[in-house]
C-alpha cells in the first residue's frame, strides 16, 4: 500500500502578487507528485519564465481581447504579469523535478464556443465586463462570500458564458485530474483560478472519490 491519494485544488487570482508568493510556498510544503494548471499546452508554452516576459495576448475574436486587456489591467494595478502565478509555478515544480500536466480546454477550443454564444449576451458580457473593470476593487479583496456570489451572479446573467467559461472547462479539468490517479500519482496538486473552485467541488461531489480533497485560497 502506498500512501494515500489526495488532490490539493489551489485557487489563484492569476493578477495578484500574494497568489505569485504563495504557489511558491506551497509547491515547497505540499510536495506534489505531478502539478496539474489551468493552462492548455498552448498557453503553457507563452509561460517560458518566470517573469511572462513571453506572454503575449493572442485575440482571435473580441471577447478574448476584452479579457488581455481586463488582465493586464488588473496586473497592472498588483505589479504582475497576468498569469505570472502559473509562470512562477511551473518554473518551480521544474526546479523540483515535478511533472507539470495542463489540463485545460485548449484555448483555441474555448474561444469557438464562446463565438457560438449568441450575439446578444457576448455585448452583454463585455458590456459588464467593462463596467466591473471600471468600478471593482483590488482582486484581493474579492474573496469568499464576495467571490461564490459573484459567481452566482455570473452564472444567472450570463448562462451560456457559464457553461462554456467555467462549467465546461471545470469538467476537462476534473477529468484530467482523475487521468492522473489512474497513470499512478498519489498526489495531485491543480492549481486554478479561484472562479473555478466552486464548481471543482461540485463536479467532485458527484464522483466516488477515492482521494482526498484540500482546497487552498492564496488570496
Amino acid at each position: 500500500m502506498g500512501s494515500p491519494r489526495s488532490l490539493v485544488i489551489v485557487g489563484t487570482s492569476h493578477v495578484s502578487r500574494e497568489s505569485v508568493k504563495k504557489v511558491i510556498e506551497l509547491i515547497k510544503q505540499e510536495k506534489p507528485d505531478v502539478l496539474a494548471v489551468e493552462l492548455c499546452p498552448t498557453r503553457l508554452a507563452l509561460l517560458s519564465n518566470v517573469k511572462g516576459l513571453s506572454w503575449r495576448p493572442r485575440a482571435t475574436g473580441l471577447i478574448e481581447f476584452l479579457a488581455n486587456l481586463l488582465e493586464l489591467a488588473y496586473g497592472f494595478r498588483e505589479g504582475v504579469f497576468p498569469g505570472e502565478e502559473m509562470a512562477v509555478a511551473v518554473a518551480e515544480a521544474s526546479k523540483q523535478g515535478i511533472p507539470v500536466c495542463p489540463v485545460d480546454l485548449d484555448i483555441r477550443e474555448i474561444m469557438s464556443r464562446v463565438n457560438r454564444v449568441s450575439m446578444l449576451e457576448r455585448l452583454k458580457f463585455m458590456f459588464f465586463a467593462v463596467m466591473a473593470m471600471l468600478a471593482s476593487p483590488s482582486m484581493g479583496e474579492v474573496k469568499g462570500d464576495s467571490l461564490l456570489k459573484l459567481i452566482s451572479e455570473f452564472k444567472r446573467e450570463f448562462p451560456s458564458m457559464y457553461k462554456v467559461l467555467i462549467e465546461e472547462r471545470n469538467n476537462r479539468m476534473v477529468n484530467a485530474v482523475k487521468n492522473l490517479f489512474n497513470a499512478g500519482y498519489r498526489k495531485v496538486m491543480l492549481i486554478t483560478g479561484l472562479g473555478h473552485i466552486p464548481g471543482l467541488l461540485e463536479f467532485l461531489r458527484k464522483l466516488s472519490l477515492n482521494f482526498k480533497v484540500k482546497v487552498v485560497r492564496t488570496i
